[in-house]
């Protein structure tokens, strides 16, 4: 059976920060690196939060980040309701439109990281 991590973990804040203290502890993996795309006309600030500490970026309408989060984390859109999102493997793609964040995939497929 398949649970849907990314969906039980969006469901509230004190669900993200449960998600990302579990993910942190189980040791999420490698994986590549998240990619995270504005898609809005407007900038957000961002806090990052991985082992390693708590970054912030600015990013910009139209911009996309790349090559952080390499083996999980957490993401604060700050500003915004219900705005926390875990990445627990580190390798997903994420965009923000309309003020939310929003799961678009993997930058690695299944059967590729298995190997």
């Amino acid at each position: 059976m398949s649970v849907d991590t990314a969906g039980v973990c969006l469901k509230s804040w004190s669900t993200a920060i449960f998600c990302l203290g579990f993910f942190y502890l189980a040791g999420a993996g490698d994986a590549d690196a998240v990619r995270l795309t504005n898609n809005d006309s407007r900038s957000y600030a961002i806090s990052v939060k991985e082992a390693s500490g708590i970054t912030t970026h600015d990013v910009e309408a139209s911009q996309t980040l790349e090559n952080f989060c390499k083996q999980g984390c957490g993401i604060i859109l700050k500003g915004v309701e219900d705005g926390a999102y875990t990445l627990p493997e580190g390798n997903e793609i994420v965009s923000i439109e309309g003020g939310q964040l929003y799961y678009d995939g993997s930058a690695v497929a299944p059967d590729a990281k298995a190997e």
